[in-house]
């Protein structure tokens, strides 16, 4: 009976939303605009309570986080389906924790035993020049094939 209540009136419902699908978009807004660095202070205090050395991309929920913050990370892969990250000259994104190559971070891609080789605060720019990648020794040769891949665009790194 409720799934006939929230069809559209066309089809006979009452245009009623379902909650799951409110809460879902709730939850996805919130992550947008970690990855936006739209630091309002909800998000400002996300971060310095949950993301003081990680990524938004690679942090793991520990078993005395909070829910929400559960549910947040829990919908972090549905918002990465729906949106990409554009190289334009890579001074947005991370290197290492962004999922700039093919959705993906480094890594993942790589392994985190690059971490302990690499300062984790380089940028993507780090590995452009002159508009053309310019690749370190450190990445191992499927990262390389992967990030060749991947155009770089002009003007600033933008997320879509």
């Amino acid at each position: 009976m409720w799934s006939h209540v929230t069809l559209p009136t066309s089809e006979g419902g009452f245009n009623i939303r379902r909650v799951n699908d409110i809460n879902a978009a709730t939850k996805i807004s919130i992550c947008w605009d970690f990855v936006q660095k739209k630091y309002k202070l909800w998000i400002k205090w996300l971060h310095a309570v949950y993301l003081q050395r990680v990524s938004f991309w690679n942090v793991v929920h520990k078993g005395d986080d909070s829910a929400i913050w559960k549910q947040l990370i829990g919908v972090r892969q549905l918002l990465l389906d729906n949106i990409e990250l554009k190289i334009g000259d890579g001074m947005d994104f991370n290197l290492l924790t962004d999922p700039w190559c093919e959705q993906q971070t480094l890594i993942q891609k790589v392994g985190a035993a690059l971490l302990r080789q690499v300062d984790i605060n380089l940028k993507v720019a780090d590995i452009i020049q002159n508009g053309n990648w310019a690749i370190p020794d450190f990445l191992l040769e499927e990262a390389v094939i992967d990030i060749l891949r991947v155009e770089i665009n002009s003007g600033k790194d933008v997320i879509v």
